[in-house]
């Protein structure tokens, strides 16, 4: 695995651990191990379940400033871990739908309680900077946002 995974998913998993500890829930690392099929952020009492896609072809309808409904989705960028209101758009993506899709099936068989997420970000190239690791956008089933949002705000 290169590198620049690896550092988007221990940037992901720092920048949720402050989110976490604001909300009073202990702190969430990188899980250090190549080839598995589950989560690549390890799991706290909140049981958000994480897959992190560092990718330069990651949809750019889903790289949204602000929450955003997409159909059976909700995307966010990570500074906005709570809110109350949203957009909505009728933006789809296969490749979205895979990658989450996956990690419910995990969820289902490991982690039943847990909050299937993917976080999304667009690395940079050689001539241009990527996106900030805090603008990386979350996305979770709009019909687990009411739990998600239940979790914040019970700690």
């Amino acid at each position: 695995m290169k590198a620049k995974p690896r550092r988007a998913e221990r940037e992901v998993a720092s920048i949720l651990s402050e989110h976490f500890a604001k909300a009073g829930y202990s702190p969430v690392e990188r899980i250090p191990v190549l080839g598995r099929t589950g989560p690549d952020i390890s799991l706290n009492k909140f049981k958000l379940i994480i897959d992190v896609k560092n990718r330069q072809k990651v949809p750019k309808c889903f790289l949204v400033d602000e929450p955003t409904r997409c159909g059976r989705l909700i995307a966010f960028p990570l500074h906005t871990m709570i809110f109350e209101k949203y957009e909505e758009s009728d933006a789809q993506s296969l490749l979205v739908d895979y990658w989450i899709d996956h990690m419910e099936d995990w969820r289902k068989s490991n982690e039943p309680y847990g909050i299937t997420a993917i976080v999304i970000r667009k690395p940079g190239t050689k001539e241009l900077r990527g996106m900030p690791f805090g603008s990386s956008v979350m996305i979770i089933y709009f019909n687990q946002l009411e739990e998600y949002l239940r979790r914040w705000k019970q700690q």
